[in-house]
């Protein structure tokens, strides 16, 4: 839902980009915002857990219901097993970030899958989608028409994602799409590496003046829709594969008893290092485009290179994931010491 959300508002700004300069759409992406915000805030329940914390049992029960409908006794279940959740986490004391140290070797895996994620460029794509369409010579009509064609591929990614993601296992699907993400990250390197070589003065300087289209014209010529196809599938395997599988296999690795803790912890972090990852492209642009590009696409191959490591997770219970990712014991032996 929230990257359907997110895919939805992209789609939005890219066509209201047409008509409205930055401010006024930075206004209108402002306002929408507060509007939904706060239409959420006042419509949704507080959380069943919040509730429990304070005692009030029947407001809780009154949430669940309202989160995960009425009959057959879902609420009751839910409501039964977050009690049961809260007591083990207080008993072990599971709320703190220093309940992460034994499970160390699991969030190390997590954070590495959620940082290839970041380092992909996939937020850099889609944020400066009609720059880099622009850069391969590509018009501003068709610079802006390749922008929402991305954003409408992202759009439709997210469906599939959740068809793909539930029903194939988690390493083969992990290991492909992010084989498939970084070609097409390289493949628009190539594209702006070729814009740059045809575009230098000082190789135009040596070239005689020709009326007719060289051969490296009529290939440059291509460049634009080769870009949109690579930047089309970057979006579709990364949305439909790891940028949703990081995710889902982030949690997974995770022992429940402390999953909710790693999951604020992944989850500030992976927003900072999307906003520095799409604040450093212009910085990176300043050395060449292509370079940028050249290295989300070797970020991307070594998460495959992670994805092969990693233990499958799905049909697998969390006690059989830990059996594979044991947690580690920061305790001293209990046992006597031979004489």
């Amino acid at each position: 839902m929230v990257q359907t959300s997110g895919s939805l508002g992209i789609v939005l700004v890219f066509v209201a980009g047409i008509w409205f300069n930055w401010r006024q759409l930075a206004g209108l992406s402002a306002a929408l915002t507060v509007v939904f915000a706060s239409t959420g805030f006042c419509v949704a329940p507080e959380s069943p857990r919040w509730f429990l914390q304070r005692g009030r049992e029947f407001s809780a029960i009154r949430s669940f219901e309202w989160l995960r409908g009425r009959g057959g006794g879902v609420a009751e279940a839910e409501l039964e097993a977050t009690k049961r959740a809260m007591v083990r986490e207080k008993r072990e004391e599971s709320s703190s970030v220093v309940a992460l140290l034994p499970c160390w070797k699991a969030f190390l895996a997590a954070s590495m899958l959620l940082f290839v994620y970041v380092a992909s460029g996939l937020h850099v794509l889609l944020a400066y989608a009609t720059d880099i369409l622009t850069s391969v010579k590509g018009s501003i009509d068709f610079a802006r028409t390749g922008a929402l064609i991305i954003g409408v591929c992202q759009l439709i990614s997210c469906p599939l994602a959740v068809l793909v993601v539930s029903r194939a296992p988690r390493k083969p699907l992990l290991v492909i799409s992010t084989f498939l993400v970084a070609g097409c990250q390289g493949t628009l390197g190539w594209c702006l590496r070729r814009e740059e070589f045809t575009s230098n003065p000082e190789v135009d300087s040596i070239q005689p003046a020709q009326t007719e289209p060289t051969a490296v014209e009529e290939e440059y010529s291509f460049s634009p829709v080769l870009a949109l196809v690579a930047a089309c599938l970057s979006v579709v395997a990364g949305n439909a594969g790891f940028g949703t599988l990081a995710w889902v296999c982030a949690a997974e690795l995770m022992p429940t008893r402390v999953r909710a803790v790693a999951n604020a912890v992944l989850v500030c972090g992976v927003h900072l290092a999307v906003f520095l990852v799409a604040k450093t492209y212009a910085d990176l642009s300043l050395h060449g485009r292509d370079n940028a590009f050249f290295t989300y696409a070797a970020y991307c191959a070594m998460g495959g290179a992670i994805a092969l490591v990693i233990p499958e997770t799905r049909l697998k219970t969390p006690e059989q994931i830990e059996e594979e990712i044991p947690p580690t014991s920061w305790k001293k032996s209990a046992l006597p010491r031979r004489a």
